[in-house]
């Protein structure tokens, strides 16, 4: 390679870089914090749904329609239509924030110091995942997508395919509890010596950025980040289906509630989700297996 061949390459990958960083920031600035549970995120009921063509009803008009007089078949394939598209968008912001991660990794491996603008980004990814360390591996560990297999199973299966009094009155896809009074629906069953409310939020897209956050920094689901991580460094696309194995704590019914989430992503093909969304087979570092 010549010397101007190689200065070439050299001013793209720094344009590069710089593209990405900036993308990183503007992407990061975009993302609505999905937590302290409760705050910004709790919601009126929904409408009932309105008249009119499909196409111009809103998202609580899509949403209680799938209460109605729908063939089962029709109904997941509408459920489908309105939740795959937020956690898609949901993923992408947390693979912008991953991307952003990698290239400060990369700066630090390097032995160079990120500037106040890049620190501030580092040190407000940081605080959004609930890491310390300035460790790049312990962050990517939880900076990473959700399976849309995965996400998909686990919020028809909670929500009754959107048709639950949680998920209409209160956009709750994934069934998350609070103990925060008045965040949320008490649920009609609960026992009179629990406190605990189903919580309530803002949107569809709310919900899933807080079981997003939920999977991706609570301590009970480290071993889904563990075999993520080692999904990532084999260089696969992630597999829904084998992490869903890692959710035995997620409902109390464990091994029976694995096998249900497990159920519906075979029975309606999600996996082909996982396949078609190249953008799960991007790896970074390798993360730290501390955490």
């Amino acid at each position: 390679m010549d010397g101007t061949t190689e200065n070439r390459l050299v001013g793209n990958q720094a344009a590069l870089g710089a593209a990405v960083l900036a993308l990183g920031f503007a992407a990061i600035a975009a993302i609505p914090a999905p937590w302290p549970a409760g705050r910004d995120d709790a919601t009126e009921s929904v409408v009932a749904p309105r008249s009119g063509p499909r196409d111009a009803w809103t998202e609580a008009d899509r949403l209680a329609a799938l209460a109605g007089d729908l063939d089962p078949a029709e109904r997941k394939a509408r459920f489908i239509e309105l939740v795959l598209p937020i956690v898609i968008e949901a993923n992408e912001a947390i693979l912008a924030e991953r991307a952003v991660v990698e290239a400060f990794g990369r700066r630090l491996a390097a032995g160079i110091a990120l500037a106040p603008p890049e620190r501030a980004a580092f040190e407000r990814i940081k605080r959004r995942y609930d890491v310390a360390s300035d460790h790049v591996g312990v962050l990517l560990r939880r900076v990473d997508a959700i399976p849309v297999s995965l996400a998909l199973a686990q919020a028809a299966l909670e929500s009754g395919w959107g048709t639950s009094r949680f998920a209409r009155e209160a956009n709750a896809l994934f069934g998350e509890r609070t103990w925060q009074a008045g965040v949320g629906l008490v649920p009609e069953a609960r026992a009179e010596t629990e406190s605990f409310e189903v919580r309530a939020f803002r949107d569809l897209a709310a919900s899933v950025r807080s079981y997003m956050a939920n999977l991706n920094g609570g301590d009970t689901y480290r071993a889904f980040r563990a075999e993520r991580a080692r999904q990532r460094r084999a260089g696969a696309v992630l597999d829904g289906e084998r992490l869903a194995g890692t959710m035995l704590a997620y409902a109390e019914q464990g091994a029976e509630y694995v096998e249900r989430v497990r159920a519906i992503m075979r029975d309606n093909d999600l996996g082909a989700h996982d396949r078609l969304r190249q953008l799960f087979a991007v790896a970074g570092p390798a993360p730290d297996p501390r955490t």
